[in-house]
């Protein structure tokens, strides 16, 4: 006992500070002894957090006028070498496990990074994702050769034009940790069968449909046609999981992925789908989101959005983050409709189309977001065609 006391209170920390120190003098070297350069603490070993840390941090140093800065990543690994090369450009990465371990358990111990660590100020800027610039972009020797793999690979006519689309499962999660129960989050969770009607809108507009992600325990079914890929379950390239995200015309993402955040640092419009709980907002302004209801199990009545707002359904660091806390309410996770999915496919569709917004439906989304993300004029909307089929709740 006295042991595990000691070396948890002890010998862990004393460990991590002379870590960190020695990291910082590392850095202090690469920016040639002038002053110890920020730090960005990223995840790597997931696609979303590598790229949405970086993303982040890009547009924090646009919003405060520090791109003339050099900043430095740090990471225990990176899962895709490929994305990690394009983020170098903008964001050199240091891969250094012990280092990073370190500093996410000083985080943890003590609440609080060390001086030259970037934080996300998200309360000092609420609008730093909002708005519609790219923070990376794709070489174009990296882009005319991953399209012609994809086109080759998939017997695609040169120029054909796709969007990718996500049902969040936990295939990808049981592939990374194999051994965990990741029950405790499968309220995000949804069935690919959802998404077909929305599919067939998109085919419909002469565009084909790539199933993106890791491989999952969800298939594609084989009667959905030939412009409808599972990439998914076809076999990871690298090359072809960045390209198809940062080219697609928009991306529909399920329950939140961070695999969205790939198609957003590039500058596509993303559709949020079986989104809960709704926050953070959905960032940039081209991107819609539909949200996932709750239904009380005792009168199996929906929640109206007021009912949802009490509950912190749409504040930023909402407590409701496990399928055990919903449990808890007595209430049921309503996933989307395959009509509420298909409504949000074609108003993206209808943009891509140059259609101007209804004004009855846009007032709708005015509406909502004075009652429910007052003083955020910009950033993302909810789907006006699901508050159109849900009027009564708002």
């Amino acid at each position: 006992m006295l042991y595990w006391w000691l070396r948890r209170t002890v010998v862990t920390p004393v460990f991590n500070e002379i870590v960190i120190l020695l990291f910082r003098l590392r850095l202090l070297a690469k920016s040639g002894w002038r002053g110890v350069p920020t730090c960005v603490v990223i995840n790597g070993g997931r696609i979303g957090p590598l790229v949405e840390r970086a993303d982040g941090a890009l547009r924090y140093k646009a919003r405060t006028g520090k791109d003339g800065e050099t900043w430095y990543g740090i990471v225990q690994e990176i899962c895709n070498p490929a994305l990690g090369r394009i983020i170098e450009g903008r964001l050199p990465l240091i891969v250094a496990p012990t280092a990073y371990r370190s500093l996410v358990g000083r985080r943890s111990r003590t609440g609080a990074n060390p001086s030259f660590v970037f934080e996300r100020l998200f309360d000092q800027y609420p609008d730093l994702f909002e708005g519609t610039r790219a923070t990376l972009e794709l070489p174009s020797d990296f882009a005319e050769q991953a399209r012609e793999a994809l086109f080759r690979r998939y017997g695609l006519a040169s120029g054909t034009r796709f969007i990718a689309f996500h049902a969040r499962d936990e295939g990808y999660l049981t592939q990374q940790q194999p051994g965990q129960n990741w029950g405790y989050h499968s309220y995000r969770n949804s069935l690919i069968d959802t998404y077909f009607m929305a599919i067939e809108k998109v085919v419909a507009a002469d565009l084909t449909a790539l199933r993106i992600g890791a491989k999952s325990s969800q298939k594609v079914p084989a009667d959905w046609g030939p412009a409808i890929i599972d990439y998914a379950n076809d076999g990871a390239d690298q090359m072809l999981d960045v390209l198809i995200s940062a080219c697609a015309e928009f991306a529909m993402i399920g329950g939140g992925s961070g695999i969205g955040h790939v198609a957003q640092a590039f500058g596509r419009p993303v559709i949020w789908t079986n989104f809960i709980p709704a926050n953070p907002w959905p960032w940039c302004a081209d991107d819609l989101f539909v949200p996932k209801l709750l239904r009380r199990r005792t009168t199996g009545r929906l929640l109206t959005f007021a009912e949802l707002k009490e509950l912190g359904y749409f504040p930023p660091g909402a407590p409701l983050y496990t399928t055990a806390h919903f449990d808890d309410l007595g209430l049921d996770v309503v996933d989307n409709s395959p009509e509420d999915i298909a409504g949000a496919a074609e108003e993206m569709l209808a943009r891509l189309r140059g259609e101007p917004p209804i004004p009855e439906l846009a007032e709708l989304q005015r509406e909502f977001r004075q009652r429910y993300k007052p003083g955020r004029p910009n950033g993302g909307n909810i789907s006006a065609n699901f508050l159109a089929r849900h009027r009564d709740l708002l």
